[in-house]
């Protein structure tokens, strides 16, 4: 299954209509709806890359580097949260966003000019979730920002990337922000089948017995389907009713068992019938395959036949010359067990919203790569 591509997702959600602006830049279209949703004022927490996490962020001069530290440090201001403005650069996520804390970026490094052009700012993460939103009810800004999502193209996991992640929100402000999809990671390849354990037991010889004997019998094929493998016949004999003189013949050998037929191969699996996935505790969850099922046993051979019997005249009255037994036909191979299914390719999110209600202005989401499935293992 090769798991999806979105630019939006939406679970029980909903957008503000009167600020959205998304577009998929894939095309190079544009679309925007400037809404003037207003910046709050300082005090600040200030973060640059220039910066030191051992300074206590409170003034351009001791900025902080990391922005999660600063979100962090702006929670904590009294008598309420402080906003975090960054300055312009590559930026390490993840970053968690917390309530009532405004976040802006595309300062200078003085950060007396916010200018989005000359000073871009970019989050990046290593993991799957660049910038989560959790439970966001106050109002909360986020904007001037190109956010990325992380690469799992090299990860045989399945793992689904989410570039911004939003759940259980009612007053999160997402504004002129660039919002590109990540690679989701393949699947896992599936395992191949190995032997089974059987016991498909050729059929037995026949047996010979006085002036006669029997045919051989049939193979097995371990409770499969039988095919093949039939006994052979029994050889004539030569009994009448006075003993025959000596080289009179009239006898024959007993027949061969016919080879056991091979076993049949098992059904392919089935591909994932559902490409959309679904959500589990809100994270996105693919469709498995299912596996494809054994072959069948072979069927082994059937035993020969058992050779005639003769009487003959002995100088003490009749005997008679017992044929041999015919011979056990071989055993039936084992069917190999299916391959597994490989499991789903992660899916790639532009902005998910599970439960919330966001105002949007500006925002162009670019789609990202989703996973492929994983392949099939061998039978």
């Amino acid at each position: 299954m090769k798991a999806i591509s979105l630019l939006l997702c939406l679970t029980a959600s909903a957008l503000d209509q009167n600020a959205i602006s998304l577009t998929d830049k894939s095309d190079g279209g544009t679309d925007t709806d400037n809404v003037d949703t207003g910046w709050p004022q300082d005090p600040a927490i200030y973060v640059a890359l220039s910066g030191s996490d051992a300074n206590d962020g409170t003034t351009p001069q001791t900025a902080v580097a990391s922005i999660q530290l600063g979100v962090d440090l702006a929670a904590g201001c009294a008598p309420a949260p402080c906003d975090v403005k960054v300055a312009g650069g590559t930026h390490q996520g993840p970053l968690v966003l917390s309530d009532g804390v405004s976040v802006q970026g595309g300062f200078n490094p003085g950060f007396d000019v916010q200018d989005t052009v000359a000073w871009p700012t970019t989050i990046t993460t290593k993991g799957a979730t660049t910038v989560v939103a959790d439970a966001i009810v106050t109002t909360t800004q986020f904007r001037d920002f190109t956010v990325v999502g992380g690469d799992f193209s090299d990860v045989a996991q399945g793992t689904a990337v989410f570039t911004i992640w939003v759940r259980d929100s009612t007053a999160l402000v997402l504004a002129d922000l660039r919002i590109e999809g990540g690679s989701a990671g393949p699947g896992v390849p599936g395992e191949p089948g190995d032997t089974e354990v059987c016991y498909a037991p050729g059929g037995q010889g026949g047996q010979a017995y006085d002036c006669g004997a029997s045919t051989g019998g049939s193979g097995s094929a371990g409770g499969d389907v039988v095919s093949g493998g039939f006994g052979g016949r029994a050889g004539g004999s030569n009994c009448p009713g006075v003993c025959p003189l000596v080289g009179h013949d009239g006898i024959s050998d007993g027949g061969s068992g016919t080879p056991g037929d091979g076993g049949s191969a098992g059904a392919h699996g089935e591909a994932a019938n559902d490409n959309d996935g679904r959500f589990e505790m809100g994270m996105w969850v693919g469709t498995p395959s299912e596996d494809g099922t054994r072959g069948a046993h072979g069927t082994g051979g059937g035993g020969g036949g058992a050779g005639g019997s003769k009487s003959f005249t002995a100088c003490f009255g009749c005997g008679t010359l017992v044929g041999g037994r015919g011979a056990d036909g071989t055993n039936g191979g084992c069917a190999g067990s299916p391959g597994t299914a490989g499991t789903p390719g992660g899916g790639s999110f532009g902005l998910t919203l599970l439960d919330s209600t966001v105002t949007v202005d500006n925002v162009t989401v670019i789609t990202g790569q989703g996973g492929d499935g994983g392949a099939g293992g061998d039978g």
